[in-house]
């Protein structure tokens, strides 16, 4: 019996630990449930990156539509997984675009996304090694 509580002792201690050092990540993660922050954390390309928006006109709708997301600067990413989410001003998702990014020197990644312009509030750009 006391081995067994031992044993539990310590995977209570192991898991505050795990959590604590969650938490001190500098606000990476800053809620109960698993979430992150579109801070950079580490990547392939130090020097940033830049974002831009290509728009159209939607005559159906009469309003303004979000066509793609223009990632560039991607120096040094060549080969390297890319993930781009769109989100609104509650952050939900509108969409998001996922692919390869080719070449090492300013390098772009074209991230399809249609939604309204007016919704867009902010984007996420995801790079893996």
């Amino acid at each position: 019996m006391r081995k067994r509580t031992t044993a539990a002792m310590l995977a209570v201690l192991g898991f505050s630990l795990m959590s604590a050092s969650a938490a001190s990540l500098g606000g990476v993660v800053n809620s109960a449930d698993l979430g992150a922050e579109t801070k950079a954390v580490a990547g392939c390309d130090i020097d940033g990156i830049t974002i831009d928006f290509t728009t159209g006109y939607n005559a159906a709708t009469a309003e303004f539509d979000l066509v793609t997301v223009e990632i560039g600067d991607l120096d040094g990413c060549d080969a390297h997984a890319i993930g781009v989410e769109a989100y609104d001003s509650t952050g939900g998702s509108l969409g998001n675009s996922s692919g390869t990014v080719v070449g090492n020197v300013d390098a772009t990644y074209s991230a399809f996304i249609p939604a309204r312009v007016e919704d867009l509030h902010g984007v996420a750009v995801v790079v893996n090694s």
